[in-house]
Order: structure tokens, then C-alpha cells, then sequence
């Protein structure tokens, strides 16, 4: 299966919980999943998103703004490079 549609969907359910989260934040002043979520992106930022971002062939600064707003269906379908002369950027390309 072509993992595209996957994070797609992925991505799109990643959207919907950070726009449930300003929601819930502008009109009932709850702010517990905008904390939760940013914890959790935070933590994936640690531990992986960092690393596989720059093994992958982006910036430092990119790697971290991706890993902030996407979490893990950002750097988990990243494309490592194995070779010296592939550069591993292509999260939709055809294998």
C-alpha cells in the first residue's frame, strides 16, 4: 500500500486536534489538550523528530518547526538516506 493517503489522513486528524485545541482555548478558556499536545510534540522533538529531520537532509530549524506542528506523521515517514548520494528528502515518493 502507498503510505500517502496514510498521512494524509494522519496529517488532517493532526489539524483537527490543534483546531479543537484553540477552539476549546477561545471559548470555554480550556487549555489542558494545547498543553497536552505540545508536550507531546515537545517530547517527540527530543527523542526523535531532531534527529531523523537532519538525517534526512533538513535544517535544524525546519526539523524543529515540523516536529512542533506535525508530531509524528512528520518524521516518521521521512526518508533516511542509506547512500552518500541520495539526499532523503521525499516523504512521497514512489517505492
Amino acid at each position: 500500500m502507498h503510505k500517502t493517503p496514510v498521512i494524509l489522513l494522519s496529517r488532517l486528524a493532526t489539524l483537527l486536534c490543534w483546531a479543537a485545541a484553540l477552539y476549546l482555548i477561545a471559548v470555554h478558556h480550556f487549555w489542558y489538550l494545547l498543553l497536552a499536545i505540545l508536550l507531546l510534540h515537545a517530547g517527540e522533538l527530543v527523542w526523535t523528530g531532531y534527529r531523523r529531520g537532519i538525517k534526512a537532509g533538513y535544517s535544524g530549524i525546519y526539523s524543529v518547526f515540523m516536529t512542533l506542528l506535525w508530531g509524528f506523521t512528520w518524521w516518521l515517514y521521512l526518508d533516511i538516506p542509506t547512500t552518500a548520494g541520495s539526499t532523503g528528502r521525499g516523504e512521497n515518493h514512489e517505492s
